[in-house]
């Protein structure tokens, strides 16, 4: 499930607030939406672009 992170956290997972990441179903992901720690987002997760990209050294 794509998620947001609504405040800064360190666990089997680490975000920083504001941070969206598609997290698998599970005690994991149930955990952390039940303290409020993150809430869904709909759409699909964007793939990061990796340093070599960003420098345009492909």
């Amino acid at each position: 499930m794509l998620v947001k992170a609504t405040t800064a956290f360190a666990a089997e997972v680490c975000m920083a607030e504001g941070e969206t990441r598609e997290i698998p179903e599970g005690k994991l992901l149930s955990g952390l939406l039940s303290c409020g720690y993150v809430k869904p987002v709909k759409g699909k997760a964007k793939e990061a672009k990796t340093d070599e990209a960003e420098r345009g050294n492909d």
